[in-house]
């Protein structure tokens, strides 16, 4: 399949089979990933990652999302801020895309819970002068992710 681009507030955001963020025109590397998640009627305590695979590294990587709040209850939305470590450098990628292949995994382990609903979500990129530019979105999902399962968005382009 073929490259699709599409202009997004500044940034150009290219599309194969899965998500790709790419690189802006101004040269703004990609510091972090801001994601927001909205839980259905299944609440839960289990471990949700949201996963990627960096294209500058070809790593693979899967980061917890947790904050100090009680996470993924019923009806409520979380943000997290999800940090690239090394920023991307969109200038050093030759203008390729830089991240790949984005799930929404249940990696298990909480108590007495029995899977999760996601039913939004939404992504945006945090450029390292602190500027975020949308990614992608869905709401009206019914999405239910038991422990060891993943979900790849295919609301994004």
């Amino acid at each position: 399949m073929g490259w699709l681009a599409f202009r997004l507030l500044g940034c150009c955001l290219m599309a194969g089979a899965l998500l790709v963020i790419a690189g802006c025109d101004d040269g703004l590397g990609v510091d972090a990933l801001n994601v927001r998640v909205k839980t259905g009627a299944n609440s839960t305590d289990e471990n949700i990652h949201i996963c990627f695979t960096r294209l500058d590294t070809f790593a693979y990587q899967c980061i917890n999302l947790d904050t100090e709040a009680n996470d993924f209850e019923s009806g409520s939305t979380d943000q997290f801020t999800v940090p690239m470590g090394d920023e991307i450098s969109v200038d050093e990628a030759g203008g390729m895309p830089t991240v790949a292949d984005i799930v929404f995994e249940n990696h298990g382990g909480g108590f007495m819970s029995d899977g999760w609903d996601m039913t939004a979500f939404s992504l945006d990129a945090v450029l390292d002068d602190g500027t975020t530019s949308p990614v992608c979105a869905a709401a009206g999902l019914s999405v239910s992710l038991d422990e060891g399962e993943g979900y790849t968005p295919p609301e994004c382009p």
